[in-house]
């Protein structure tokens, strides 16, 4: 056996320039969810002036970080999530750090309930989504009930949260579809869970 066929007695590190076999595709994920959070921000702060109707809200963001969070694997939601948060806060005019808070608290419930359901079907999808919705308004309402002052649970409900969940699920079998046409890079989903 030549000196170049002997193993070496230590461990030899990779070098940096090789990464590991998946990490062009998780770099990909996480750049293509990263791309996907920024523009549902843009779109969602510029569609009201767009569509000529200062009150129609719906929360692309929230749909996005939801659609992620079924998907991820392990903990990649959570940077997801808390981006996803900031981003809340630094398009609206929010209390800083209260749609970070919300965000994550909606994911994480999302990522809890669902672990044992089957998360490719998108029937689980748009529930999830629809059920986010609402619970991220009542998130959203206690958190300024702690730290600012909240409106009155009347007009709460229907300036506010009533509003953020119709228009949230009016528009999520849409923004769900483009999720899943960006974060799948073009496969056709498997008929048989998304049926």
């Amino acid at each position: 056996m030549s000196a170049a066929e002997r193993p070496l007695p230590f461990p030899v590190r990779r070098a940096i320039y090789h990464p590991e076999p998946g990490g062009y595709r998780r770099l990909k994920s996480g750049l293509l969810i990263g791309l996907l959070l920024v523009v549902s921000a843009l779109l969602q702060s510029q569609l009201p002036s767009a569509l000529g109707k200062g009150n129609f809200r719906p929360d692309l963001v929230l749909i996005a970080a939801v659609f992620w969070s079924l998907r991820a694997a392990g903990w990649s939601w959570v940077p997801v999530a808390l981006g996803a948060g900031v981003l809340l806060d630094v398009f609206s005019a929010s209390r800083p750090g209260l749609g970070m808070i919300e965000v994550l608290a909606v994911c994480a419930l999302v990522v809890l309930v669902t672990r044992p359901l089957l998360r490719d079907s998108r029937r689980l999808v748009f529930v999830a989504v629809a059920a986010s919705a609402l619970v991220s308004s009542l998130i959203y309402y206690l958190l300024l009930i702690l730290f600012s002052s909240p409106p009155a649970p009347a007009a709460a409900w229907t300036g506010a949260i009533w509003p953020h969940l119709w228009q949230t699920v009016l528009v999520s079998p849409f923004w769900i579809w483009v999720c899943a046409l960006i974060l799948d890079e073009g496969k056709k989903p498997d008929r048989r869970n998304w049926g």
